[in-house]
């Protein structure tokens, strides 16, 4: 897959996340681990649902950074409802190309 500077990747990866630091700080290293000699681009959209978007942002972009993982992130003011679940899943898949 190519993202729209035509760079390749092996994997892309498309996470729909609330501001949960608590959460990723658990979890994305283990899946950056799974991810290792990969050439990864990470999508991301963060429900800003405790108006602590902004930290779990910047987290996961240290994090991604220290491993040379590109990544977009498109942080929303909504959240919580199945809805706004379906929101970000629609917004991912109709940017990740």
């Amino acid at each position: 897959m190519q993202n729209r500077t035509n760079k390749s990747y092996d994997v892309v990866v498309c996470t729909t996340a609330v501001d949960r630091l608590d959460l990723h700080e658990k979890i994305f290293p283990k899946y950056i681990e799974f991810l290792s000699g990969l050439n990864v681009y990470w999508m991301f959209t963060m429900n800003d649902i405790w108006n602590s978007a902004d930290t779990s942002i910047q987290y996961l972009i240290s994090l991604l950074k220290q491993n040379n993982i590109d990544y977009n992130f498109s942080c929303h003011g909504f959240g919580g409802t199945k809805y706004d679940f379906y929101k970000s899943a629609h917004y991912l898949i109709n940017n990740v190309s």
